[in-house]
């Protein structure tokens, strides 16, 4: 039996059934409520459908490089004097190929766009251990890394000029003399739609807003100067992609500067 305290001092017995307010409180466990969202897991589908279409390229690549015969080669199509490759593929259909130049400038010009798909690829992996990065900054990364490689591989093995001349339908439009560079102007829509669909991600950034503007006002010069027929798009070009790459830069700094 427990006593208790009353006005005059003196203690008085608790009855056996009753347990002290002290006592309850004690006996009580204490309760910690630790909140947290739950960990997401890494884009492992995305990775591997990147991993895909990437192994996908590289091996019909490698059955069109073994299954091909030169027919013909030289001043073959009568609005352009660069060479000209026609070539069977598979024993089941021809093709026109380009067969331009290597030049300085077009060097630089795929050097830097191939760069620009390294950082692409980097900061894609990056996006990779910051699973509260939202999925549209990742998937702006995912078009820059897939944009950048299509052009400089169109700068190195000259796929415009390619398509180009194996669409000489083309040519029936008004003011188009080769249809190669209609091909090479048409790029500015796609970039025009990166643009606006991104453009809450690139308007973070002010710096970015005005490389990315830059780039696509020279590239428009490019186009011009390219379907005209004066020869300074070939200075513009790397000006363009070295643009590109400036407000790529701008933005994964202020995407992946976010705390994982």
């Amino acid at each position: 039996m427990e006593w208790r305290s009353v006005r005059s001092g003196h203690p008085s017995p608790l009855p056996d059934h009753v347990t002290p307010t002290s006592t309850l409180h004690r006996n009580q466990p204490t309760r910690l409520t630790i909140s947290h969202e739950p960990a997401r897991k890494p884009p492992v589908r995305l990775l591997a459908g990147i991993g895909a279409a990437l192994l996908a390229f590289v091996l019909v690549g490698f059955a069109f490089s073994k299954n091909y015969e030169i027919l013909a080669e030289g001043q073959l199509l009568p609005y352009t004097e660069g060479k000209v490759a026609r070539v069977r593929f598979f024993d089941a259909f021809t093709i026109y190929i380009a067969r331009e130049p290597i030049r300085l400038l077009d060097v630089a010009t795929t050097i830097a766009l191939a760069m620009l798909a390294g950082i692409s690829l980097l900061a894609v992996a990056m996006s990779v251990r910051r699973p509260r990065m939202a999925g549209r900054v990742r998937a702006f990364f995912i078009v820059c890394l897939f944009g950048a490689m299509y052009l400089a591989a169109d700068e190195s093995l000259a796929i415009h000029e390619t398509l180009g001349h194996n669409m000489q339908f083309l040519m029936d439009l008004p003011g188009v003399h080769r249809p190669d560079d209609l091909i090479f102007a048409s790029y500015i829509v796609p970039a025009l739609i990166v643009l606006v669909v991104f453009r809450d991600i690139l308007r973070a950034s002010t710096g970015a807003l005005a490389f990315f503007a830059a780039a696509i006002g020279i590239f428009v010069g490019a186009a011009f100067f390219d379907v005209v027929g004066v020869g300074i798009d070939e200075l513009l070009e790397p000006l363009s992609a070295a643009c590109i790459i400036a407000g790529f830069v701008a933005v994964a700094v202020v995407q992946l500067d976010e705390p994982a």
